[in-house]
This record gives structure tokens, C-alpha cells and sequence, in this order.
């Protein structure tokens, strides 16, 4: 995801790519954004030093022991954290008291322009940095703005969901493939399904349950479909997935290393 941030900031010119300093332990990964001309670091500590405004691109199990080993460099800076669970006041705790901390949860639709971004904006972060964290993710799709209490409630909404939707394009593309559907036709009809959906939901003013009646007609083929979603309940899965990938992220809230 870090990656895919600093191509989206190259590509809409927020940054030219020498501006940018950058640090991954994967090799392969700073190979990658040297290739494009970004300036890499040889450790977070230099990253952390060098840099008014710090992306904290990490998983959440490290994060206590990255934030470790940047805290005495760390005085005066930005850090926009997109790690899921970890909280603006867990990395303040660990870093100086003059830092600023903008915690901020991209999905991967990133990668083609189409993200959504949940944002929050603790009360003590100056504004030059807030617009900043704003533009960057504002170019590569769409900027949502809630209190942070409610970030962890949000994940599975936007950050986690798109693996949601994968499963159940998979399921439908294993089932065409059981019929012996061409897979180009069959990937091809359920990808643009997807995307014909979304901007139904997003633009028609209709709810979900008002564009379902649109498509299920009494005695059809959908209802048809439908009925067996209730009978296997697939609300009530769904459900719980969602509850648990919050939950989870309470979980890591609480007990970063």
C-alpha cells in the first residue's frame, strides 16, 4: 500500500519522485521506488529525520518496534499512520510530544485511482499538514472524514471489504467455470456487474433494499437466487464477518508490540 501511495503522489505531481525519501527492509520493494527516482533511505530512522511528513506504511504487529526506533529522530513531524487498529494516541505515547499524528485508512482500489480514504483529524494537527494528508489520498479516489472513534468501526466498510467482494466475484467465477463459461466473458460480466452496481448505489438516491426489489422480480431468476442466500444464511455471515474484522481491530488497538 505504501508503495502504491507514493506512485499515486508521482503520478498527479503532489511530490516530483527526488522529493520523496523512502525506506523498506524488502529490497525488492526499494529497487522498485528507486526505480521511479525515489530517494532511499538506509533505515526509518533517516526516513523519520529527514522528513516533515512521515507515511507510517507498516503492519500493525511492528508497529511498537518501528516507533521505537524512531522516537529520539521523530521531534517536529507529521506522521500519517495507515496502520489498521493502531491509534494516533498509541504512536504519540511512543514518539516526542511535539509529533503530529493523522491516522488515515486507504483500501487497495488505490492502486487504480478508485480508493476510499477514511481520515480523521485529532484537534492539535496544523492545518498545512492535514491539507497535505488530504491531497495525497484526494488523488487517487475518494476522502471520507470521521472522528477517529469511529475508524475501527469503519475498516470493514472500506479498507477490508474489497477482499469481500473478491470472494464473492471467485465464487461466481468458479461457478461460470463449472458451466464452462468462457472466463474472459465470465470475469469480464461480473467485474462490470460490480462496478455498474456501485454507481447504481452511489448515484440512484435508491437504498440497497430498493435497488434489490428493482432486480428481484416476484417468481424470478433473482429471487430464486436470493431465497437460497436466506435459507444458507448469508446475512448472518456476513454479519459476523463484519463484527469480526472490527473486533480485530479493537484487538490491535489494544495490544500493539
Amino acid at each position: 500500500m505504501g508503495s502504491a501511495i507514493v506512485e499515486a503522489i508521482i503520478e498527479h505531481k503532489i511530490l516530483e519522485p527526488e522529493e520523496i525519501l523512502a525506506f523498506d527492509p524488502n529490497t525488492a520493494h526499494c529497487e522498485a521506488l528507486s526505480a521511479k527516482g525515489v530517494t532511499i533511505a538506509a533505515n526509518n530512522r533517516r526516513v523519520a529525520h529527514m522528513s516533515p511528513i512521515v507515511l507510517l506504511a507498516v503492519k500493525p504487529q511492528i508497529a511498537g518496534d518501528v516507533l521505537t526506533e524512531i522516537q529520539t529522530v521523530a521531534a517536529n513531524t507529521c506522521f500519517i499512520s495507515i496502520m489498521a487498529g493502531i491509534s494516533s494516541g498509541y504512536i504519540k505515547s511512543k514518539l516526542p510530544n511535539t509529533t503530529y499524528v493523522i491516522p488515515a485508512m486507504p483500501n487497495t482500489p488505490l492502486i487504480v485511482g478508485k480508493a476510499a480514504t477514511i481520515i480523521a483529524k485529532p484537534s492539535d494537527v496544523p492545518l498545512e499538514f492535514y491539507r497535505a494528508a488530504v491531497s495525497i489520498f484526494s488523488c487517487a479516489g475518494d476522502v471520507v472524514f470521521v472522528d477517529e472513534d469511529y475508524i475501527n468501526a469503519c475498516i470493514p466498510l472500506s479498507s477490508s471489504s474489497p477482499a469481500f467482494f473478491y470472494r464473492m466475484a471467485a465464487e461466481m467465477l468458479r461457478y461460470a467455470e463449472q458451466l464452462e463459461v468462457d472466463p474472459v466473458v465470465a470475469l469480464r460480466l461480473v467485474a462490470q456487474a460490480m462496478e455498474g452496481a456501485a454507481v447504481m448505489l452511489r448515484e440512484s438516491g435508491k437504498s440497497p433494499d430498493e435497488l434489490i426489489s428493482q432486480v428481484a422480480s416476484p417468481g424470478g431468476t433473482t429471487l430464486a437466487a436470493l431465497d437460497q442466500m436466506d435459507i444458507h444464511g448469508f446475512d448472518e455471515a456476513l454479519r459476523e464477518a463484519l463484527i469480526a474484522c472490527k473486533l480485530r481491530a479493537d484487538e490491535l488497538s489494544r495490544t500493539p508490540t
